[in-house]
């Protein structure tokens, strides 16, 4: 369960510092209706919100880190329409939907106020420090809701700055019938990884999930048994890519879901870079590595119904094929 603390006024910073937050707030509006021209000249109507900003129309000082902040969230934020017009202004008050890379709380040890914000600017490695004091409410709030989440929203409204932090308090989830119904089979060859997540599906009250300890080219499954294999960042883990396929075919009933995702080769130097001096070199990574088409044709027997990436990332959705 999650609560909003609203209204936290940031009004005890310094002139110098808020003139650093508007000149922020202004080039990021200007990103924000820049990208969106940008989207709607080309009739995008479900934007990736993750995805990389067009350099070569939208080109900007801010820093990857803004670029990758929340860029669509403040498009939503900022009233946008659900079918936007060209040339149509969808952006009103200043929203800033912030994560932690560029917004940052840190408690506080002055008993003035109760938390500080880091918020990066434009000028690379030197962010502001703004005191936030938090009002009766929101401290009584807080009792009840501990955890405190990592984003941020900034706001600015008739020229006053405000914050809004949201937090969770750990509760009983709702399951839906067919998770109660389904039975799960965790894979993983780690071990210390498996008592992770036995310890935490203990904590949760989760009883429809057994966990086993095998190599992913030998699974401990009957054929035609399961309905969906989920794969998640294993593909490029794999060290007998073709046997693991073979495997995931083996289990799938007909017409069986698999879903996986994993890293993808010459979509990003740096991550190509990371990739082969630390991955392969600490065993995270085992090659052989390929592009996405390469990594889909991988899986002989399966018909591709939907796929996509996100910089070094890809992820396929297929059905088993045959009787």
């Amino acid at each position: 369960m999650k609560k909003a603390i609203t209204h936290l006024k940031l009004n005890q910073a310094n002139p110098g510092k808020l003139h650093k937050l508007n000149e922020l707030a202004a080039e990021h509006q200007r990103v924000v209706q820049g990208y969106v021209d940008w989207l709607i000249q080309r009739e995008v109507r479900q934007p990736n919100k993750c995805t990389d900003l067009p350099e070569e129309d939208v080109s900007t000082p801010l820093s990857d880190r803004w670029q990758r902040c929340g860029i669509v969230q403040s498009w939503y934020s900022n009233k946008r329409e659900n079918r936007p017009l060209l040339g149509k202004r969808s952006l009103g008050n200043v929203c800033i939907q912030a994560n932690p890379n560029v917004v940052g709380i840190e408690p506080s040890r002055s008993p003035h106020f109760d938390f500080w914000l880091r918020i990066s600017t434009l000028e690379s490695g030197h962010p502001v420090r703004i005191p936030i004091p938090l009002y009766d409410r929101a401290k009584e709030t807080l009792t009840h809701f501990p955890k405190l989440c990592s984003g941020v929203t900034l706001n600015r409204r008739d020229g006053e700055w405000y914050a809004t932090f949201v937090e969770e308090r750990k509760g009983p989830k709702a399951k839906s019938s067919a998770s109660k119904l389904a039975t799960i089979v965790g894979v993983d060859i780690s071990m210390n990884m498996l008592r992770k997540a036995r310890t935490r599906f203990q904590e949760q009250g989760v009883n429809n999930v057994h966990l086993v300890k095998a190599d992913a080219a030998h699974l401990p499954v009957d054929d035609a048994t399961v309905n969906l294999v989920l794969s998640m960042n294993g593909w490029h883990a794999f060290a007998d890519k073709q046997g693991t396929a073979a495997e995931m075919q083996r289990v799938l009933r007909h017409h069986g879901t698999l879903i996986a995702c994993g890293y993808i080769k010459g979509a990003r130097r740096l991550s190509d870079w990371f990739v082969r001096r630390f991955g392969v070199h600490n065993g995270f990574f085992t090659p052989p590595f390929f592009a996405l088409d390469d990594m889909v044709r991988q899986f002989e027997g399966f018909t591709i119904t939907r796929q996509g990436s996100d910089r070094s990332i890809a992820w396929f959705e297929a059905l088993k094929e045959g009787a």
